[in-house]
């Protein structure tokens, strides 16, 4: 008796369980590229998300919440909105 599900990947997108789907032999590009845009990404939050998700979603939301007043006044925050007001891409320095 099978316990699990096999779902294609046109399937799980349908269902929630995957975000998108892409052509036969482009899962390792567009890994790289969603990889590119979070190593791009403000340094703090990242390292405080990569830690959080380590402890599972429950937990990861509680820490995230904890977090945000913090983050909220890093350097980096303040140049987010700045960019996103002058509509430029952020620089963040990992302060």
């Amino acid at each position: 008796m099978a316990l699990a599900t096999v779902f294609d990947g046109v399937e799980a997108l349908q269902i929630g369980l995957a975000d998108e789907v892409v052509d036969p032999g482009q899962a390792l590009q567009r890994a790289k590229e969603v990889a590119a845009k979070f190593a791009a990404g403000p340094p703090m939050a990242m390292a405080l998300l990569k830690a959080a998700m380590s402890e599972g979603l429950e937990d990861a939301l509680r820490i995230e919440a904890d977090y945000q007043p913090l983050l909220m006044t890093t350097e980096d925050h303040a140049e987010a909105k700045r960019a996103f007001f002058e509509k430029r891409a952020p620089v963040f320095q990992g302060r």
